[in-house]
């Protein structure tokens, strides 16, 4: 798509389309970020279930983070989501 957009004519299209796709990249990043988190808290709770001590607040705060990571995620997709229906409305005039 990043290619492609050297081919849109329209600038209010074009910008659309940007936005779409760093929303779309800022959102892979934490989705990655999202997925070593999850990591962490599996290995942490395998840890405590297993004997280890390993302090409540911690495991909160991971858990706490693991909540921010599925904010993020879900407003940059709706982010992107709407450049992407601006860039629809506007190709479609």
């Amino acid at each position: 798509m990043t290619k492609s957009l050297s081919d849109i004519s329209s600038f209010e299209a074009r910008q659309a389309a940007l936005e779409s796709i760093s929303s779309r990249l800022a959102l892979l990043n934490r989705l990655i970020s999202y997925s070593a988190d999850i990591d962490q808290l599996s290995a942490t709770l395998a840890d405590r279930f297993n004997g280890k001590y390993v302090p409540a607040n911690q495991i909160s705060a991971m858990i706490d983070n693991v909540n921010a990571e599925v904010r993020a995620i879900n407003n940059f997709n709706a982010q992107a989501g709407q450049s992407m229906d601006r860039f629809d409305k506007i190709v479609k005039n």
